[in-house]
C-alpha cells in the first residue's frame, strides 16, 4: 500500500474528496490486484499444509486432505495412486474456481493503475 500514489491522494483533496471517498473510490481500486493475490495465497496455504496437520492431528479422522493424500501414496504395503489422483482433482477444484474469480481483478488492476507523467 506504500506504493500507491500520494499525488493521486492529493489531487482527489484538491477536488474535494474526503478521506472515505479517498479510500473508496481510489485507493481501493487501485490496491484491489493486490488483495486478490494476497487473498488467493491466504486461500491456498491451507490446502497444501502438510506437516503442520501431520504434526498436530491426533487420529487419521483429523487431517487435512493433503495430509491425507500423502498417507495414500506414502503407504508401505498398498500404494494407491488411482484414489490420489481423484483426490488432487478433487483439491483443485475450489482453487481454480477462486482463482477464476479473482483472475479479472489481477489482470485488469496491472493495466489500470497508475499516474501519467
Amino acid at each position: 500500500m506504500d506504493n500507491l500514489s500520494t499525488e493521486i491522494d492529493d489531487a482527489a483533496k484538491i477536488d474535494g474528496c474526503g478521506n472515505w471517498a479517498i479510500f473508496t473510490k481510489i485507493i481501493l481500486p487501485l490496491a484491489k490486484p493486490m488483495l486478490s493475490v494476497i487473498a488467493l495465497w491466504s486461500f491456498l496455504g491451507p490446502f497444501g499444509d502438510v506437516i503442520l496437520p501431520a504434526i498436530l492431528a491426533r487420529d487419521s479422522s483429523e487431517l487435512t486432505m493433503a495430509s491425507g493424500l500423502q498417507s495414500l501414496i506414502n503407504a508401505t504395503s498398498v500404494r494407491q495412486e488411482g484414489a490420489f489422483a481423484a483426490g488432487a482433482l478433487v483439491i483443485a477444484i475450489p482453487i481454480t474456481m477462486m482463482f477464476m474469480l479473482l483472475q479479472k481483478n489481477i489482470t485488469t488492476g496491472l493495466s489500470a493503475a497508475g499516474v501519467k507523467g
